[in-house]
């Protein structure tokens, strides 16, 4: 198929950051890893060749008529936006897509942001509250214990470990309180 609408995704997150549309097949997509009409996906892409990574690119949908392929483009822009209201080809959509950011929006993103950002700490608490050692804990995790004790110093912090450890502390219920405060302190 040569009419396609396809996605850069970012192979850290498995989350696009990009949605373009080809009328000659993958030619297009790949044409992204040397060269971009666009300067932010340009930047994205000299970001993860840093880190010695590639945008992973999948084509999302076969068009069969080329007369509806920016229609389509347009439609999966918008769709992606509400995943990612960051997409890096955002701007190219008119005012189709509104700003539907409450401000209750705005306090779960802050609370999310604080609890990401001292994930480490809340890991090692909880731990501890728990009474669980590095070891008990990262066998209930299913990881080793090395990238257990990275994920309390906030070295690897990626969502797969932190969902890992949410279900695994949440299977293990607090021994006191008490001694969770006096951890806390």
């Amino acid at each position: 198929m040569k009419n396609i609408i396809y996605g850069l995704k970012d192979p850290r997150n498995d989350v696009y950051q990009y949605i373009g549309k080809s009328t000659v097949g993958n030619k297009r997509p790949l044409k992204h890893l040397t060269q971009s009409s666009s300067p932010k996906v340009v930047e994205w892409i000299k970001e993860l060749e840093n880190l010695w990574l590639y945008p992973i690119i999948e084509v999302i949908e076969e068009v069969n008529d080329l007369n509806d392929l920016a229609d389509r483009e347009k439609h999966w822009i918008i769709y992606y936006a509400d995943i990612n209201p960051n997409l890096l080809n955002i701007h190219f959509v008119n005012s189709d897509i509104v700003e539907k950011r409450s401000e209750q929006d705005e306090k779960d993103f802050d609370e999310l942001f604080r609890i990401i950002a001292n994930i480490s700490s809340i890991a090692k608490t909880e731990r501890q509250c728990r009474r669980l050692t590095q070891e008990q804990l990262s066998k209930k995790m299913n990881v080793s214990r090395s990238t257990l004790a990275l994920l309390e110093k906030g070295q690897n912090v990626n969502l797969s470990i932190v969902k890992k450890l949410l279900l695994a502390l949440k299977s293990e219920s607090i021994k006191t309180k008490i001694t969770c405060n006096r951890v806390r302190k």
